[in-house]
């Protein structure tokens, strides 16, 4: 039974990317200083023209050393799903975009989410890694205010 965030009883749930030292690596937190204070459609004209040439690199280093060999490129790449090469082209340029252009991405701690649903009163708190780095969820107990966000 799902019942809405807004009323009392409902269930909340977030997913956020992990914070540790390993992503503190990713090119995206040592380049995206730069890439995020420049104009949108500059940054994307830029890894349309240098990914495509990287995508074969990537997708070699992947064969070679797996998921990290891949990350030794600056870019995002997809020969492990077995697309077909323009396909997997397409979505690096696009999730490379998505990588460098975010104003905002803040890495949490799975202590630190569990701590923002303790702190709400949330109940049944679950915190767990997941596919992209922390989930968490909690239900909101009925008659419970959530503190207002300022």
């Amino acid at each position: 039974m799902h019942r809405s965030p807004e009323r009392p009883g409902g269930q909340l749930v977030i997913d956020s990317y992990l914070r540790n030292f390993g992503a503190l690596l990713q090119w995206k937190y040592l380049l995206r200083p730069i890439t995020r204070r420049m104009r949108k459609e500059a940054l994307y004209r830029i890894i349309e023209t240098v990914t495509p040439p990287l995508v074969p690199l990537a997708s070699m280093l992947r064969r070679i050393a797996g998921r990290l060999g891949a990350r030794l490129v600056p870019i995002v790449e997809y020969s492990s799903l077995g697309l077909p090469a323009e396909l997997n082209v397409q979505w690096s340029i696009l999730d490379t975009f998505d990588m460098y252009s975010p104003a905002h991405d803040h890495p949490q701690s799975l202590a630190t989410v569990t701590r923002w649903f303790e702190e709400a009163g949330f109940e049944n708190v679950q915190v767990r890694r997941g596919f992209n780095g922390v989930v968490g969820s909690g239900w909101r107990p009925v008659g419970h205010e959530l503190p207002t966000l300022r």
